[in-house]
C-alpha cells in the first residue's frame, strides 16, 4: 500500500467548507478532539469517548463515523479514494502498537491539521510561550527533522505508587473495574478494549512535581486515576487544571 500524494492546504481548506452542513455533531466533536489532542495525535477510544461514546463500541464507532466523514472529504476534493486505502485515510494516518504504547493510535494529517488551523473552527489549540504562558498557534508550517543533542532535567516518578494507587482504585469499586475518576468521564479501557485494557489506565499527580523545589513524600491520596485524554486536557498548555471542573455539562 503505497503513500497517498496529499492535497494542498488550499484543497483541504475548501474541502471542509463545501462539507461543513453535512459534518454531524458526533463527527464534530470527534474532529475537534483529535484536531486539538496533543500532537493531534490520539487512540480511537480516545475519539470516542470524547464524542460521548463509551462502551466496548468506542474503536467500531470512531472508525464509522470517521470512514462517514472521510468519505464526504474524498468527495468534496473529488478524488477516488486509492487502491489499499480506508476512508478514513484523508484524515488520519496510523501509528502501530509498540512497546511503549498498546494501542493503534490516530495521526491526523499534516494538510487537514493546518486547513482547521487557518479556517478557525477549534479555538482550544495553545502553544507554550517562553515565559511559561500560552498562546494561540500562529505558525503554519516549520522545519523539522534535525537531529540535535539534548540534555533534560526529569522529575522521578515512584511507579510502585503508580501500581498501589490503580490496585486501590480496582479494590474500592463496586464492581472491580477501573475507571476515569474525572467527574462526568468514567472512561474504562477494559470495556472498549477488553483484556487488552484491564487494569489500564494513566495516573495524574493532584499536586504538580514540577511546581516543587525539592522532593516530595507523596501519597495515594495526591494521585488520581484518569484516561489519557483528560490527562492531556488537564494538563493542556502547561496547566494543571482541577478534576472537578474539567468536563463542561449541561450543553
Amino acid at each position: 500500500m503505497g503513500a497517498i500524494r496529499l492535497p494542498s492546504d488550499t484543497d483541504y481548506k475548501k474541502a471542509f467548507e463545501a462539507i461543513r452542513p453535512k459534518i454531524t455533531p458526533t463527527q464534530w466533536k470527534m474532529l475537534e478532539a483529535h484536531f486539538l489532542a496533543h500532537e493531534h495525535t490520539a487512540t480511537a477510544g480516545e475519539i470516542a469517548a470524547a464524542a460521548g461514546s463509551k462502551g466496548s463500541r468506542g474503536y467500531t464507532t470512531t472508525n464509522l463515523v470517521y470512514s462517514s466523514l472521510g468519505r464526504h472529504l474524498w468527495g468534496a476534493l473529488r478524488r477516488p479514494v486509492p487502491k489499499g486505502h480506508a476512508l478514513i485515510s484523508i484524515v488520519a494516518e496510523f501509528i502501530a502498537p509498540d512497546l511503549h504504547n498498546p494501542y493503534w493510535r490516530f495521526v491526523m494529517k499534516r494538510p487537514a491539521i493546518r486547513a482547521l488551523r487557518s479556517l478557525g473552527w477549534f479555538t482550544g489549540e495553545v502553544s507554550a510561550t517562553s515565559d511559561g504562558g500560552s498562546r494561540s498557534a500562529a505558525k503554519s508550517s516549520a522545519e523539522e527533522g534535525k537531529i540535535r543533542k539534548r540534555f533534560s532535567i526529569h522529575r522521578s516518578r515512584e511507579d510502585s505508587l503508580r501500581r498501589a494507587k490503580v490496585a486501590a482504585a480496582i479494590a474500592n469499586s463496586k464492581d472491580g473495574r477501573l475507571r476515569c475518576e474525572v467527574p462526568n468521564c468514567g472512561f474504562d479501557f477494559e470495556a472498549v478494549y477488553g483484556r487488552l485494557g484491564t487494569g489500564f489506565a494513566e495516573v495524574h499527580h493532584l499536586r504538580p512535581l514540577a511546581d516543587m523545589d525539592a522532593p516530595v513524600e507523596t501519597t495515594l491520596d495526591d494521585l488520581a486515576v484518569v484516561c489519557a485524554n483528560c490527562h492531556r486536557m488537564i494538563h493542556l498548555g502547561g496547566e494543571c487544571r482541577p478534576m472537578k471542573s474539567l468536563i463542561k455539562t449541561g450543553k
